[in-house]
């Protein structure tokens, strides 16, 4: 057994996105808080989160309209408790964070409201096509002022420490060293799963490690099939910073249209909302005419937009755009769904607790229960504020005690023969817009033998662990992925 030197906090996040780092700003100074994360803030899906915050906060609006949508968007098995507290405590929590420093596009009638897709109303606080990107920056210029906060960015967090039922710390591998950091509470806050496959808008690393970690500690999880893909990925970046790049729904909330090979509107007499339908709708409506067509996109037309609007209402986009060589307010942009948001992950309560004591999660890794089967544009970054906050407040209601854990050591991990790249394209081939079964059954046998009969174990390296996580996660995928299908078919 290896002697394990521990360092000791109250509270310790992982993650470094705007569900981690909100959730340390709402615990106050008192208490000693470490954040750790695989990178700085810039590799995080907040920072690259576009469109903005739905919050009913327009004069025409209220919590009951922003409630009904993201039930129906939601296919109404959204946990409606939930919804509720989202939509009834979003204006508090925008409250706050402008208290922070945050500043919304406004003009002297008020907030600049965009539209959004299922939305039946103009709801979305922005700040240009770059929301995410301030509002986390902003945040994080916060957390640099307390003294309380010690952040560890390059840390690969890889295992939960636990004993009796409850999360007293995480092992981590901090520039190749192995730490133990030890804490009456552990919140983890680590994204989605975007990165499972090749096309994704999500950043390098947002790979379900947190959930992975769960499922390893015996975590309830729940949603683990309920995938999200964006349908306006921008076509034939693959290597934009590792993803493709995400050409926000607000373009079509200003009125771009969706058109196929021949220039038809794809839409038309598919839904009445048109491009502005649920997510789900539009991207398997572009996967249909995919499928035949002899193009491998379809074209997001925005050229109805003038040049000198597109560039000040989407600065970022028109940038990257133009870097591509296309003029958004003269060309037809090409696009294809891509996997984008995980409504699946930690089962919690309404306070970010997990069945495992002492152990909460917040952002895309939990569920709440909020977004039922398909989410409602811009209501992922409000999801991090409300229950963020109220995953702090049940902190401070806790005794926060620190159990003794004494005969943790530091364990080995796991190899075996698999390539994380091959395992990228699998996912995206047969766990896409349409789920191809048998090849489902087969890969989850494949990784059951590699995970139960593995080549050996050894000390653990960063391929190792991000390959064994993924693979823990991804067969909990497939399993319920066939389940739900026995189950309908029964």
């Amino acid at each position: 057994m290896m002697a394990v030197v521990r360092e000791t906090f109250d509270v310790i996040i992982v993650g470094a996105g705007l569900a981690g780092l909100y959730t340390a700003l709402q615990l106050g100074s008192d208490l000693k808080i470490l954040i750790l994360s695989e990178g700085d803030i810039t590799g995080t899906n907040s920072y690259l989160a576009q469109g903005g915050i739905a919050t009913a906060i327009g004069e025409a609006d209220d919590s009951e309209k922003h409630f009904a949508d993201t039930m129906a968007c939601g296919h109404f098995v959204n946990d409606p408790e939930a919804v509720r507290v989202l939509v009834d405590e979003a204006v508090e929590n925008i409250r706050t964070i402008e208290g922070f420093g945050v500043r919304f596009d406004a003009d002297e009638r008020g907030y600049k409201l965009g539209l959004e897709g299922a939305h039946a109303m103009a709801r979305i606080l922005r700040m240009g096509d770059h929301t995410g990107k301030t509002v986390l920056s902003t945040i994080y210029e916060r957390i640099m002022e307390k003294d309380n906060i010690t952040h560890y960015d390059g840390a690969y967090v890889y295992r939960l420490i636990t004993a009796g039922g409850f999360c007293g710390g995480v092992e981590a591998l901090i520039e190749g060293t192995q730490r133990v950091f030890m804490a009456g509470s552990v919140v983890l806050a680590t994204g989605g799963v975007g990165q499972l496959f090749s096309n994704t808008t999500n950043a390098i690393g947002i790979e379900g490690t947190g959930i992975a970690m769960g499922i390893e500690a015996g975590v309830k999880t729940a949603g683990l099939t309920d995938l999200q893909f964006h349908p306006t990925g921008l076509y034939g970046n693959d290597h934009y910073e590792g993803r493709h790049f995400l050409i926000s729904e607000a373009v079509r909330g200003e009125g771009a249209i969706l058109r196929d090979e021949k220039l038809n509107r794809i839409m038309d007499g598919v839904h009445p909302m048109k491009e502005l339908a649920p997510r789900d709708v539009v991207s398997k409506t572009i996967h249909e005419v995919l499928a035949n067509q002899s193009l491998p996109y379809v074209y997001l037309d925005a050229t109805h937009l003038d040049e000198s609007f597109f560039r000040e209402r989407f600065p970022t986009i028109y940038e990257c755009c133009m870097n591509y060589g296309i003029n958004p307010a003269h060309t037809m942009i090409p696009v294809v769904p891509c996997m984008h948001y995980y409504m699946g992950g930690l089962k919690t309560d309404l306070d970010g607790n997990t069945s495992l004591r002492g152990l909460y999660a917040v952002g895309e890794c939990s569920h709440t229960g909020v977004h039922g089967k398909n989410r409602l544009a811009s209501n992922s970054l409000l999801e991090t504020l409300v229950f963020g906050r109220r995953a702090a407040r049940a902190i401070l209601r806790s005794s926060g005690k620190t159990e003794d854990l004494r005969w943790i050591h530091l364990r080995e991990v796991p190899y075996f023969n698999m390539s994380f790249g091959s395992l990228q394209n699998w996912m995206t081939r047969n766990m896409g817009v349409v789920k191809h079964y048998d090849e489902i059954s087969d890969m989850r046998k494949k990784l059951e033998m590699a995970l139960w009969e593995p080549m050996g174990y050894r000390l653990p390296n960063w391929e190792d662990l991000r390959l064994f996580h993924v693979s823990v996660l991804v067969h909990e995928m497939l399993k319920k992925t066939i389940e739900e299908r026995d189950e309908n078919e029964v």
